[in-house]
């Protein structure tokens, strides 16, 4: 039997907290996926909680808008999927996530709708933004110190 030799073990492990925060990243993304559904199959359960003139805001979206939509969303959770196979891939796609995030935020501000989100909504968006940030900074971090290959 061979004797474990510690200048062999994998330097580049991950800890506990590496896994922790890829599924809760992984969770939130999720979260974001099934908003995503429940809005564009105009889910009337779902969309029955949101107040009306968020609703009548969100209606008047350019069909366009979908795309940077899909693209934050579905590559957050792709993103976080990757970091959970420790793949470098996760950076460019956690990058175009970010950069679908930011065209929809733009969008909202540049036509008044974060008064129509209230605080909470404006709250939440500035926690999705935050999020994304981290997962760039994140994903960057654990690339440079070899966690991902």
């Amino acid at each position: 039997m061979k004797k474990y030799n510690c200048e062999e073990r994998d330097m580049n492990k991950p800890s506990i907290w590496y896994w922790v925060i890829c599924v809760l990243g992984l969770l939130w993304s999720i979260g974001g996926g099934y908003d995503y559904l429940m809005v564009v199959t105009e889910n009337a359960e779902y969309m029955g909680k949101i107040p009306a003139e968020t609703l009548d805001y969100y209606n008047s979206f350019p069909n366009w808008l979908m795309w940077p939509w899909a693209i934050a969303i579905w590559g957050s959770v792709l993103g976080w999927l990757l970091m959970l196979l420790r793949k470098k891939l996760a950076v460019p796609v956690f990058l175009l996530a970010l950069l679908g995030l930011i065209v929809n935020m733009l969008y909202f501000v540049l036509t008044g709708g974060l008064p129509i989100m209230g605080l909470v909504g404006t709250i939440f968006i500035i926690i999705a933004v935050a999020i994304s940030i981290f997962a760039v900074w994140f994903g960057r971090r654990n690339s440079a110190n070899g966690t991902l290959s």
